[in-house]
């Protein structure tokens, strides 16, 4: 007899670096058994240094769950449910001293540029909020766009130019 996926509890597993850095994002019936195929099979999992498993009730509720883990966390190594942003910093080596490189962007969608909001800019460029916005101050960072009172966005463009740019010349601003 088949199992029914659509109605087995499903888990949403994400894999972090030392740094807390998000590196990919799954779901599973077994979480413990996809790691290990993740082990076998993934590059990047010799970065895992921390694991958090999510249990939902079915398949559906957990790819909902995933699909929106991934628009906005932002996953280094979720590559095809990611149109826009495939791979926006990875480390150049081991060393957990070393600082994230910036990785080249693939151009948006059908050239429409999406906004972003703050956690997912400091997720891709590896910098916190304070250290952004004392950037901005300086002028050595784009500015977001004032959508209301409470609610500030970033061109998704402004971003890549910010980080293109940084790659070529291989200087923080």
């Amino acid at each position: 007899m088949g199992r029914d996926l659509a109605a087995l509890a499903t888990d949403l597993y994400r894999f972090y670096d030392m740094r807390g850095r998000l590196l990919y994002v799954g779901i599973s019936v077994s979480a413990l058994t996809r790691m290990q195929q993740h082990m076998k099979d993934k590059p990047w999992f010799q970065d895992v240094s921390d694991i958090t498993i999510e249990k939902f009730e079915t398949r559906e509720l957990a790819v909902a769950a995933e699909e929106l883990a991934i628009r906005t966390e932002m996953p280094i190594y979720n590559k095809s449910q990611m149109p826009t942003i495939r791979e926006h910093v990875r480390t150049s080596s081991k060393s957990d001293n070393d600082a994230p490189v910036a990785a080249q962007w693939v151009p948006a969608v059908d050239g429409i540029d999406s906004f972003l909001r703050l956690k997912e800019v400091m997720r891709i460029v590896a910098l916190g909020s304070s250290t952004i916005y004392r950037r901005i101050e300086a002028g050595t960072f784009p500015r977001p766009f004032v959508l209301s009172p409470s609610c500030v966005r970033w061109k998704e463009s402004d971003i890549r130019t910010w980080m293109n740019a940084l790659q070529a010349t291989g200087v923080a601003a």
